[in-house]
């Protein structure tokens, strides 16, 4: 249970986008992006950029983390955020394009990389609540007890008014990861009274609402246990293989069908974590997560790949399935919705 609502939060937190074809940015920017950090004062001097060239900026980053386009997004958010410095007359910047970054491939599962931005921002902002706040959501996956205190910090003090509800939603996590569930519904609930409609947060509040959740049932550990346990340490590939044994052990294992979609997908394996959702719906075609994560894969696929429509028009069925299933599924009403408008605006 805990590790699928982490995993919900990789996918399901406003982390995955839709993208565009590709947004043009200002040319001063394109040059920045094939050139030393030391040449771009020069080239800022000169850009005359303004305030709508780095909302398109934003907008461009946003679509190459959608196409997981991780090199090209890991060059312009810096550039984007020399270009603010510049434009305010700071000599740093609030950095807030490479926290967004950060925040978004966490998301991804793509840990390294959103490691190395925090390492980059703690040396520029050192014991900064912005920088706790980054770091805090960078390590929640993974250290869920020390990003705690790092997003609680950054909550006491002066943290951004921007990442106030982004850091409730990952402290509400972390907690649940560290089974401190009194302390997670507490950071959900505060979530929920920034943004009422925290699709993410009314879900966690829905599943630690189950009093099996705080139940103990202590188990021999199984090849699932084993793979669950994998997963939640980033080894995704090493889950694979326990999950492929607690399939060989019980072929009509559910859960072990669709947990090996989730750790496929965390490795970049589209078509694989699409064939374990739809095995796994052969066996329950009524298991809403299967429903909602095949949805989200085959728009993902889409995307990458620019497929076929059928794609957009099957993900509207999983997600109105999941629905059916269970109406109060914030997060597939949200994926609906999102796939609908992708499907009106897709060539016929």
């Amino acid at each position: 249970m805990l590790r699928r609502l982490l995993f919900v939060l990789a996918l399901g937190s406003g982390l995955w986008l839709s993208a565009a074809a590709d947004t043009r940015i200002h040319p001063t920017l394109t040059r920045m992006l094939s050139t030393r950090p030391d040449n771009w004062p020069e080239l800022l001097r000169t850009g005359n950029l303004n305030g709508d060239d780095l909302a398109t900026g934003h907008q461009r980053l946003r679509e190459l983390v959608s196409l997981r386009d991780y090199a090209q997004a890991m060059r312009l958010a810096p550039a984007l955020d020399a270009a603010a410095a510049q434009m305010v007359g700071s000599l740093s910047g609030d950095g807030r394009e490479q926290i967004w970054l950060a925040v978004a491939l966490t998301g991804d599962t793509q840990f390294e990389l959103a490691d190395q931005l925090v390492a980059n921002r703690i040396r520029q902002a050192p014991g900064d609540d912005d920088t706790s706040f980054m770091q805090g959501a960078v390590l929640s996956a993974r250290r869920p007890a020390e990003a705690a205190k790092l997003l609680e910090k950054a909550l006491a003090g002066s943290l951004s008014a921007a990442y106030r509800e982004k850091a409730l939603q990952f402290l509400g996590t972390a907690y649940l990861m560290s089974e401190e569930f009194d302390r997670s519904r507490a950071a959900f609930k505060a979530c929920l009274r920034l943004n009422s409609n925290n699709a993410f947060a009314k879900d966690a509040l829905r599943t630690l609402a189950d009093p099996a959740l705080t139940r103990s049932t202590p188990q021999p550990a199984t090849a699932f246990d084993q793979a669950e346990a994998a997963f939640q340490a980033g080894k995704f590939q090493e889950a694979v293989r326990f999950y492929d044994q607690a399939l060989a052990e019980n072929p009509r294992h559910v859960k072990a069908l669709v947990y090996k979609g989730d750790a496929l997908l965390a490795l970049g394996d589209l078509d694989g974590a699409i064939g374990c959702y739809r095995g796994a719906l052969k066996l329950d075609g009524r298991d809403k997560q299967a429903l909602r994560f095949l949805g989200d894969t085959l728009m993902r696929k889409h995307d990458k790949e620019n497929g076929p429509r059928i794609q957009l028009e099957e993900a509207v069925r999983c997600f109105e399935a999941a629905l059916k299933v269970d109406p109060s599924y914030e997060m597939a009403r949200q994926s609906l919705a999102q796939a609908r408008a992708a499907l009106q605006a897709a060539p016929p």
